[in-house]
């Protein structure tokens, strides 16, 4: 998995915090160890039904 300390600590925070119980789970060319570059693919798994906080959580400048 491609991801720094800091990114992995900014996914598990923001989605405690916008989508509380809920699975994230990282998908993409960033599972694979042997690729470079891509972004980060995301799938979040909730029971939560007003999802469009995500601007929230993206647009935040922490």
């Amino acid at each position: 998995m491609r991801l720094s300390n800091t990114e992995i600590n900014a996914i598990k925070r923001c989605s405690a915090e916008f989508f509380p119980n809920s699975e994230v789970f990282l998908f993409g060319s960033r599972v694979d160890d042997d690729k470079k570059g891509g972004d980060i693919d995301l799938y979040i798994e909730t029971r939560l039904y007003d999802v469009f906080n995500r601007d929230l959580c993206i647009n935040r400048d922490d």
